[in-house]
């Protein structure tokens, strides 16, 4: 499941286009990277997308400064989860035997609401994908019938003749 960049970059207004050349440039999240067609304006284009398995890194790369004023203490709320996160999962291990203090019950309480509101985006970005997928599918349905039909040239008129 993949979502069009240009969709994430207008909610939180940056450039699609700097964004875009970033993300093509990572190491990392370009192979994340997908063209999808998707209907705009009456019609398909093809755009480019962001597998769903790629999207919590790339927010974890904006820079808070360039987003919308109103998104800016979402994203340094989300980057700073994230790094809680991180740190739990890569950080340097603490002996299990010593008693958890208000610091840490404090991570542990920002981390499971982290975890609840990723799985929260998550459940949002599977509903945009399942209609993506959807439209996806009648547009290869579309595109089955166009190749199946057989276009005769008659003087003055055109006539698609299916098989």
């Amino acid at each position: 499941m993949a979502v069009p960049i240009r969709l994430v970059c207008q909610a939180l207004g940056v450039s699609p286009q700097k964004q875009s050349e970033m993300l093509r440039e990572h190491d990392a999240l370009a192979p994340g990277l997908r063209i999808i067609r998707v209907p705009i304006g009456g019609r398909i284009q093809s755009v480019l997308a962001i597998l769903h398995t790629h999207i919590a890194y790339w927010l974890g790369t904006i820079l808070p400064k360039e987003v919308h004023e109103d998104a800016r203490p979402k994203l340094v709320r989300y980057q700073t989860e994230l790094i809680a996160v991180l740190n739990a999962l890569y950080g340097p291990q603490v002996d299990s035997s010593l008693a958890p203090g208000p610091l840490a019950t404090d991570l542990h309480v920002q981390y499971g609401e982290g975890v609840r509101q990723l799985r929260a985006v998550q459940e949002t970005l599977l509903t945009l994908t399942s209609g993506q997928r959807a439209i996806q599918g009648k547009d290869d349905s579309i595109d089955t019938r166009l190749r199946d039909a057989k276009i005769i040239n008659h003087p003055g008129m055109l006539v698609a003749e299916c098989r």
